[in-house]
């Protein structure tokens, strides 16, 4: 189904088996059982074993047992439905009939859940073995490797020792990184505030501009009246000014009249 039919799951079962990542299995322990090992990881799959025919008889069980179970589950069902409507009708007898498959059912139930739990429990105990066969399989080989090259234990344990120190240390600058990154979002968040007030205030500078200007001219105009009045008492005072040396002088020249009066008068008597 996951492959879009018999003929492509075939194809594609060729092209793994050339490729070495993939094998056809079949046992017939008591019945035909077909499967396929295939491998998860880089490298290609070794020969089979005895061990994969199990296992594969072993999934083939724990199909049958659900396949099983959904079948008791379907007579349970229809057993208590036989139930309930013979109980409408009145017939207690055929009521008594199915509960009594209903149990029945519930008990055959039981057994092959515990047995299928048997076989999974089998099954995860293979799949951990086969981890640690894989784990073991590691260990030797990089021990192999390790005396191979000439490598010393304690310049590992340094190695590694140096290792943990890096990912520590890369982990705390991971946490430094993070909390300035909230940081500096949250400075940002700020920032944009501040953006709209200035923009806010920067609208409002128009009205508060000319009112200014208007002060200004205010000022100005002011300003100008108070020179214009200081320029007419500076013309004023400067008139004063020569309208009293005219009335001076008009004082000096008079006395000099009667003086050369009184001389003619003096000359005429002699």
């Amino acid at each position: 189904e996951l492959s879009g039919g018999f003929k492509e799951a075939h194809a594609v079962l060729n092209h793994l088996s050339e490729c070495g990542k993939a094998k056809y299995l079949v046992t017939n322990k008591k019945d035909l059982m077909e499967g396929v090992k295939v491998s998860l990881s880089a490298r290609a799959l070794s020969g089979t074993t005895s061990l994969d025919f199990d296992v594969l008889h072993l999934i083939g069980t724990v199909e049958k047992l659900e396949h099983q179970l959904n079948v008791i589950d379907q007579r349970w069902k229809r057993s208590r439905e036989s139930a309930l409507a013979s109980l409408k009708l009145g017939n207690k007898q055929v009521a008594l009939r199915c509960s009594r498959e209903m149990k029945l059912a519930s008990l055959s139930r039981e057994k092959c859940t515990a047995l299928l739990n048997r076989v999974e429990e089998v099954l995860a105990i293979i799949s951990d073995a086969e981890a640690s066969k894989e784990v073991s399989e590691a260990i030797r080989i990089g021990t192999q490797a390790i005396k191979e090259n000439g490598i010393n234990y304690d310049e590992v344990e340094l190695c590694l020792q140096e290792l943990n120190e890096c990912v520590e240390s890369q982990k705390q600058i991971d946490e430094i990184l993070g909390s300035n990154v909230a940081v500096a979002e949250i400075d940002d968040e700020d920032i944009e505030d501040e953006l709209k007030k200035l923009e806010l205030n920067f609208a409002e500078v128009p009205t508060e501009t000319s009112t200014s200007h208007s002060a200004v001219d205010a000022v100005v105009a002011g300003g100008q009246e108070t020179t214009d009045a200081m320029s007419d008492s500076l013309a004023n005072l400067h008139i004063s000014h020569h309208a009293r040396k005219d009335l001076e002088a008009e004082h000096v020249v008079e006395p000099m009249g009667d003086s050369s009066n009184d001389v003619n008068r003096e000359a005429a008597l002699a």
